[in-house]
């Protein structure tokens, strides 16, 4: 793919909204990241470009929308075009990190430095008043603001030149975006130029910063040829780790676009290791073709150390009671160890967990997002998006796995294709996952976390065992038909592990259902929809002798293994472990929930870290953060000691309010406080009637408004922990001399107000 970048300056403001109601303040808001900033969604940009091409195409111009962008159906466009972020976005986000948790990084706060808040109401056209409930608010983006694009083209097609000067053609066709185009907002100026060649470190992604850098440099080394060769000649098993850098679209069986999975098939991962080994060479892909051991997991949640799995469905959450849970794989204790009494208990909600050292239940659970799209109608006229009958126009809503989370899954194979895998993933790191991946949607990176030779299974022979599935089970009956019976997948697993039926003395299950799919691209057609077991489902057995079984090993079960189906475990259990039938569960917390026996286990998932001060010098950012801040604070604190110095005795209110009023007039024409000082001296020395009045109460405010302003970027600093706020002294009292007028003006109001009633 190569790589080029499209610019867009705002010569107006600008609202592209995704019909997501983030402030409830806010009627229609632009789109924003966790931070605040303000982005420009690719679908967005995508949709306007295809309406310039289109417009091109009418005029005569030789251009092929549904070959550069896409249409309905399965036909892909060459052309992929990412999120449009602003210029300096990777200064800003240093800066956020670096002083992460700060007060004035709050999102809302960053959000303001690019944007404000436009009110405005609908006229009713016989009475030219407004309309009754038809104030809005629209959050717009600053005109002047400059956003980038990253675009790549397919280089495959030889047709590289061609689609850039069709893009670029597009772009400057392209004038207005977002809504309200026609009144005003959206004016911008489109170019697209070649992007700086770079290559990204994958030590410096934010989901990939604790691999380890030697371990990165030798593998970079081996990629080009030089030095040793790793593990990998002999190694069968590769492990990988995938980080989100945009929103993921799995979608689940009904092919539906609001719903999507939460994990990463082995599916999506046996399609791109496919189509990176036909890149690659046609020997590669045919070896790859031809392996008949290869397994591909599915990807499932990270911490960033180890794969998390699903929750059995042996656990059972006791109702009424958050702390608690129980394991229905364990039998009621009787005597002395009965509980006091049975409470009444309800499968545990879907989640991943995993097991500490000292047998922690840790879980978490995989973040989703709603995302609001629209699609315009075909009659250009009408200049909105609007909900047809046809399907032609309509609203629609996409789930997506948020950005910025791991998920790891590994890779089984002989040797050979371990090692071509291995040098696939090293020469792409940058990869695209799930559907929308032309836009907006499913740009990841990965990175080999272990490559290992496995080692000779080795059996154990126990009486009691439990078989969990990790993935779904796709399961053949002795007809040769699809089916979700229990005893036909423990006749499955039975004949995996070599068990004889007579052997099994009792079975206990706790079964999961789903429903699994896909879509052939290829070959344009839905994959049958089939009842399947789903992950998490426990089989427990208890034999009449011991049996000899790969305890702590793998095993796979059913059908279409290759794509991550039919993934399981097997654990033995020990009649000499003391397992509790009621469990104590603590609280979530926000990275984790920690379940426990035993609550003195539980580390410290709370730390405190030292607050580090902002300093407000660092860059015109900050600065400009820390301005708007200081003017809030101005603003609070002068009605406060304006409420509190008009209480006292020797002010005379009825002369202060005549003053004030003309001290707003003086503030409103000068540029300074040293003006104001000037005209008040002017006008206040005359020896006109009441005026020697004036006069002193002028000295008066301007004594507290200068003893009052000395203090405040002191104590303003102090509360909201920034250094080397540098402010001009002046400006300070103008500012405050101009809110504290204001504020004693609504004073004596509301006092003059309180008294006639």
């Amino acid at each position: 793919m190569q790589k080029y970048q499209i610019q867009i300056k705002l010569r107006s403001d600008l609202c592209v909204s995704d019909g997501g109601i983030y402030n409830s303040a806010v009627d229609t808001d632009v789109c924003y990241d966790i931070n605040g900033f303000p982005y420009i969604p690719a679908k967005r940009l995508k949709g306007c470009l295809r309406e310039a091409a289109l417009e091109l195409k009418d005029w005569g111009h030789k251009l092929s929308p549904d070959k550069m962008f896409g249409c309905e159906g399965n036909q892909t466009g060459s052309i992929r075009i990412g999120n449009a972020y602003l210029i300096n976005l990777s200064e800003y986000e240093a800066l956020v990190n670096k002083y992460k948790g700060h007060m004035l990084l709050h999102p809302q706060n960053i959000l303001g430095q690019f944007t404000y808040v436009r009110i405005q109401t609908s006229v009713d056209r016989e009475t030219g008043t407004a309309e009754e409930n038809s104030l809005r608010t629209i959050r717009v983006i600053n005109k002047g603001c400059v956003f980038t694009a990253e675009v790549s083209m397919d280089d495959r097609q030889a047709m590289e030149e061609v689609q850039f000067h069709s893009l670029e053609l597009c772009c400057r066709a392209l004038r207005h975006m977002g809504i309200s185009r026609t009144r005003g907002l959206g004016e911008v100026e489109v170019t697209l130029q070649k992007a700086a060649d770079h290559e990204k470190d994958l030590k410096d992604a934010d989901g990939l910063k604790d691999a380890d850098e030697s371990k990165i440099a030798d593998e970079l080394k081996i990629a080009d040829g030089e030095g040793e060769e790793p593990e990998e000649q002999k190694s069968d098993f590769l492990e990988y780790e995938i980080y989100l850098h945009e929103p993921v679209i799995c979608k689940s069986v009904n092919g539906e676009e609001e719903n999507t999975m939460d994990y990463i098939d082995g599916g999506k991962i046996l399609g791109l290791l496919v189509k990176l080994c036909k890149e690659r060479s046609e020997a590669d892909f045919q070896k790859l073709l031809s392996e008949k051991n290869l397994k591909c997991s599915n990807a499932y949640l990270s911490d960033g150390k180890q794969r998390l799995v699903e929750v059995p469905a042996s656990l059972y959450s006791v109702k009424n009671e958050k702390k608690l849970y129980a394991d229905r794989s364990v039998p009621i204790p009787d005597g002395d160890d009965a509980p006091g009494e049975i409470r009444q208990l309800k499968p545990m909600k879907h989640c991943y967990v995993f097991r500490d050292l000292n047998g922690v239940l840790h879980t978490r659970s995989v973040e989703l997002q709603e995302s609001c799209h629209h699609r315009r109608p075909e009659d250009k006229s009408i200049g909105r998006a609007c909900d047809e009958e046809s399907g032609n126009s309509t609203f629609y809503q996409i789930s997506s796995i948020t950005p910025g989370q791991r998920f790891r899954g590994y890779v089984m194979a002989s040797p050979d294709i371990i090692k071509i895998i291995s040098q696939c993933i090293r020469e792409n790191p940058d990869i695209m996952l799930g559907y929308g991946r032309i836009a907006e949607y499913g740009s990841a990176s990965w990175q080999i976390i272990k490559t290992e030779e496995k080692k000779e299974i080795r059996k154990q022979a126990v009486r009691e065992f439990m078989i969990k599935l990790e993935s779904p089970a796709i399961i053949y009956s002795s007809n040769a038909a699809y089916t979700a019976d229990w005893h036909i997948l423990a006749e499955e697993i039975e004949a995996c592990l070599n068990i004889r039926s007579d052997v099994v003395e009792e079975k206990q299950k706790f079964i999961n259902y789903t429903t699994v799919g896909g879509f052939q691209v290829t070959w344009g057609m839905r994959k049958p929809a089939l009842e399947a077991f789903d992950k998490g489902t426990v089989l427990c057995y208890k034999c009449r002798e011991a049996v000899e079984i790969p305890v702590g090993e793998t095993i796979w079960l059913g059908e279409r293994c290759t794509e991550g189906y039919g993934e399981a475990t097997v654990t033995a259990i020990e009649k000499s472990e003391k397992r509790d039938y009621y469990c104590e569960r603590i609280t979530e917390t926000q990275d984790s929930d920690v379940v426990t026996c035993n609550p003195d286990r539980i580390p410290d998932t709370n730390p405190e870290y030292p607050l580090k001060e902002l300093s407000a010098s660092e860059s015109s950012f900050l600065w400009k953060l820390c301005m708007d801040k200081f003017e809030q604070y101005v603003y609070f604190t002068a009605g406060s000691n304006a409420w509190n110095d008009i209480q006292k005795p020797d002010w005379d209110k009825e002369v202060l309010k005549p003053t004030v009023s003309n001290l707003l007039l003086m503030c409103s024409e000068s540029s300074s406080k040293q003006e104001v000082d000037l005209a008040a001296r002017e006008r206040f020395k005359k020896k006109a009637e009441g005026k020697k009045d004036k006069e002193t109460s002028w000295n008066q405010i301007n004594s507290c408004v200068c003893e009052q302003a000395r203090e405040l970027p002191g104590r303003f600093m102090n509360e909201y922990g920034v250094e080397d706020f540098h402010i001009d002294q002046e400006l300070v009292e103008f500012f405050y001399l101009k809110e504290y007028l204001k504020q004693l003006k609504y004073a004596l109001r509301h006092e003059k107000e309180g008294k006639d009633s």
